[in-house]
C-alpha cells in the first residue's frame, strides 16, 4: 500500500509540474485535459492527500503492545542481581531498579524479548529513594519530594506508604521514572498501587484514580511505552487505553471473571502465589485448579511464590488432565511451591 501510494504522488507532483512549468501547445492540451476532467483530478487529488495522511500516520511511534495469546512471559522482581533467562520466554515484567543493567544482558541473549518495567506508581517507598536521586536528569528525592502527598502507611508494607494521587508531584514523580524508563530501554511499563480508592480511611475517590491512570497512560504513550492496568478491575472500563492487564491472586479475589470484557482483545496476565498463605495470610491457591479457571476466563497465568523470584510455571505450557473444579481451588497446604517448582 505505502508502495502504490508513494508512486501516485510522485507522479501527481511530476504531472502538476509539467503543467505549470512548460510552455507550448504541448501544455495547452495538458492543461485542457485538466479542465475537461476535474472529476478525475479530484478524485486523484483524494488519493493524493490520503497518502500523505497515511504516511504521516506511519512516522508516529509505536508502543509496545504484547500478544493476547501468544506471549510467554516471566515475572521477576526479587532477581538478587540477575534476572533469570529463560529460553522462549519472550515478554519479561522486571523492576525499574534493576532494569538498566539486565535489559542489554537480556537483549543480548535474545534481541527480540520486550521488557516491562515494574514500580509502584501509587505509594512511596523507602527503599527506592537511593535510585530515585540516581537516574541522571530524572532524579529527585522522593522523600522530601513527596512530602506534602504522602499519606498513612501500607498495612501488610510497613515501609511503604500511600500516595495521594490528585496531588501533582506524585503525577510528575510517575512521568520522571517513565522518561526513565524509555531511556533505559524499557519496552512498557507496569506501574503498581493505582488503587488507594479500595482502603479505607485513605483519600482519594474512584473517579481521581481514572483521571490518574488516564494521565500515566498518556504519558506512556507519548514516550512510546506501552502501560498495563495492575489489579484495579473496578477501572476496566474506565481506561480502555491501556494495553494490558496484570492481576494478583484473581482466583482467591474472585476477580478471574471480571476480565470477560477485555480478555479476547488484549492480553490478561495473572499470577496466583503458591505459598500465598504462608507469606500473606491468603489461601493458597490448587495450582491445577488455578490454572483451569484461567484457561476458562482467557488469562495468560503464572504460578509464582510471593517473592517473585526466578521460578514460575506457565500455565500455557504444562499440560493438565481435565478435570472439572468447582468455584473452591482452596489447597489444604499453605505452600505447595515445592510440588509446582519440581515437578
Amino acid at each position: 500500500l505505502w508502495y502504490i501510494c508513494g508512486i501516485f504522488v510522485v507522479y501527481l507532483w511530476y504531472t502538476r509540474c509539467k503543467v505549470y512549468q512548460t510552455d507550448g501547445p504541448r501544455t495547452q492540451r495538458r492543461a485542457n485535459w485538466v479542465v475537461k476532467m476535474p472529476r478525475g483530478l479530484n478524485q486523484f487529488k483524494a488519493l493524493e492527500l490520503l497518502c500523505l495522511a497515511l504516511f504521516s500516520l506511519s512516522s508516529t511511534a509505536k508502543h509496545f503492545v504484547p500478544d493476547q495469546t501468544g506471549t510467554r512471559w516471566q515475572y521477576q522482581l526479587s532477581d538478587r542481581g540477575t534476572v533469570k533467562f529463560m529460553p522462549g520466554v519472550n515478554t519479561y515484567i522486571i523492576d525499574l531498579d534493576t532494569a538498566r543493567e539486565e535489559i542489554p544482558r537480556l537483549k543480548t541473549l535474545d534481541k527480540g524479548i520486550r521488557v516491562i518495567c515494574y514500580y509502584s506508581a501509587g505509594t512511596y517507598e523507602k527503599a527506592r529513594r537511593k535510585s530515585d536521586k540516581d537516574r541522571g536528569p530524572y532524579s529527585f528525592d522522593p522523600e522530601t519530594y513527596l512530602r506534602s502527598a504522602m499519606l498513612e502507611q501500607m498495612a501488610d508494607w510497613p515501609d511503604e506508604t500511600w500516595l495521594d494521587v490528585t496531588n501533582k508531584r506524585v503525577w510528575y514523580m510517575n512521568k520522571k521514572r517513565m522518561q526513565f524508563a524509555k531511556e533505559i530501554g524499557c519496552d512498557g511499563v507496569d506501574p503498581d498501587n493505582v488503587d488507594i480508592y479500595t482502603v479505607k480511611g485513605k483519600a482519594g475517590s474512584r473517579k481521581e484514580s481514572v483521571a490518574f491512570v488516564r494521565y500515566l497512560t498518556e504519558k506512556a504513550h507519548d514516550l512510546g511505552l506501552g502501560i498495563g492496568l495492575k489489579n484495579a478491575v473496578e477501572l476496566i472500563e474506565d481506561v480502555p487505553d491501556v494495553d494490558w492487564y496484570v492481576n494478583e491472586s484473581c482466583v482467591t479475589f474472585g476477580e478471574c471473571g471480571k476480565y470477560a470484557s477485555v480478555a479476547a482483545k488484549k492480553a490478561v496476565f495473572a499470577v496466583e502465589y503458591c505459598d500465598a498463605k504462608k507469606h500473606l495470610g491468603e489461601t493458597t491457591q490448587n495450582p491445577t485448579c488455578a490454572c483451569s479457571k484461567a484457561r476458562k476466563h482467557g488469562l495468560n497465568m503464572l504460578i509464582k511464590r510471593v517473592d517473585l523470584d526466578g521460578d514460575r510455571m506457565a500455565c500455557d505450557e504444562r499440560l493438565f488432565v481435565m478435570v472439572e473444579f468447582g468455584d473452591d481451588c482452596a489447597s489444604e497446604s499453605a505452600n505447595v511451591c515445592s510440588g509446582v517448582f519440581e515437578s
